[in-house]
């Protein structure tokens, strides 16, 4: 689910344009529809009624969001898709 760094060409039907941070520091990060509408803030933006913008381009913009805030909460998104009924081997992640 890692959100990737790219351009807006390499958008294809699933996947949501997510540009996060201001003045110099914004990024712009593609990730699976599937994975982000998991989170309620994330489906009510990209189905929900009212954000008809976001509904229609599939472009989510936080620019109160730090783009390493952003990597940091993809890789908790990530991590929370982890069976947790095998043992962990990575001392960092456990």
């Amino acid at each position: 689910m890692m959100a990737q760094p790219g351009a807006a060409s390499d958008c294809e039907e699933g996947v949501v344009k997510v540009v996060v941070g201001r003045d110099g520091k914004q990024q712009t990060f593609f990730s699976l529809k599937s994975d982000l509408v998991k989170y309620p803030f994330f489906s009510c933006l990209l189905d929900g009624e009212g954000h008809r913008r976001e509904k229609e381009q599939q472009t989510v913009t936080l620019p109160e969001v730090d783009p390493l805030t952003y990597c940091h909460l993809m890789q908790l998104f990530a991590l929370a898709q982890v069976d947790d009924s095998k043992p962990c081997r990575d001392p960092c992640l456990c």
